[in-house]
């Protein structure tokens, strides 16, 4: 009778068992062939950023949103802490509603160069915005 090391005996037969062992991947992600990674190389490098005119002027003037953004909630909250009446109010409420339209606007452009595969590299070199 032979032994296996790495097998009980069965308690049914007396025979021992084969061990079976479950592969089971470690989760890694397999490496492309080389020749595939120098197509993608290519692929990648061959894409030539172009930006229209009207994106590039919203991004430049993501800082000045931003700072209008900031003057009209000092505004709002200097009418608030001096109980200014409704008009005044709803004067603020309107340029609110004008900046959020502009954030909107920004947001569109913002995601249409992502689509287009424009890098923040660069975005960053050729002055457009700062991250």
């Amino acid at each position: 009778l032979q032994y296996y090391s790495y097998a009980h005996f069965s308690s049914h037969t007396g025979t021992p068992q084969p061990c079976i062992l479950f592969f089971v991947p470690d989760g890694h992600k397999k490496e492309l062939p080389t020749a595939l990674k120098r197509k993608e190389i290519k692929s990648k490098a061959s894409i030539s950023p172009s930006v229209s005119s009207a994106a590039t002027e919203k991004i430049v003037n993501a800082e000045d949103l931003l700072q209008k953004i900031k003057e009209v909630g000092d505004e709002i909250r200097a009418l608030k802490n001096s109980k200014a009446s409704k008009a005044h109010e709803s004067m603020a409420s309107t340029d609110i509603a004008v900046i959020l339209t502009e954030i909107k606007a920004q947001g569109d452009k913002v995601r249409e160069l992502k689509s287009k595969n424009i890098g923040k590299v660069y975005l960053l070199s050729s002055g457009y915005c700062k991250f």
